[in-house]
């Protein structure tokens, strides 16, 4: 009986954690200077890439199904941000993300809307626009 207690305790004590940093970064906001340098850093990717187009929609998720950082869709020449990581970890999206989903853009657009070959949207031809736009092509 005492160690049932217990159990229950320390399961309702460890519930209590998760819920608490799982609001902690839900409630995370972006401030108006983080901000500003990721959109600097977008200009930044654009010139880098040189693209005859317009720089892409950048959107800013609060959808909590949206469980990944960052996406991009070729189609519709947007870049999609989890808003909770942005706000949450601004240097990892600015250092990281901003040049990883840069590069499927640039190599959607330079492959006629395909990003990657058979299948594998990390591929050399990927890796090498990450190291182009001063990205880091191990973050995959």
């Amino acid at each position: 009986m005492k160690l049932t207690r217990w159990v229950i305790l320390i399961c309702t004590f460890l519930l209590f954690i998760m819920m608490l940093v799982l609001l902690t970064g839900c409630n995370a906001t972006l401030s108006p200077e983080d901000e500003a340098r990721i959109n600097r850093r977008f200009a930044f990717m654009h010139q880098l890439a040189q693209l005859p187009r317009p720089p892409p929609e950048i959107i800013y998720t609060r959808d909590p199904g949206f469980e990944i950082s960052g996406l991009t869709t070729c189609s519709n020449w947007t870049i999609t941000i989890n808003y909770y990581v942005a706000a949450s970890r601004p240097d990892f999206v600015i250092e990281k993300l901003i040049p990883h989903e840069y590069a499927h853009l640039v190599s959607c657009f330079y492959r006629g809307g395909t990003s990657g070959k058979d299948g594998n949207a990390h591929d050399d031809y990927w890796k090498q626009w990450v190291v182009r736009l001063d990205g880091d092509p191990t973050y995959i």
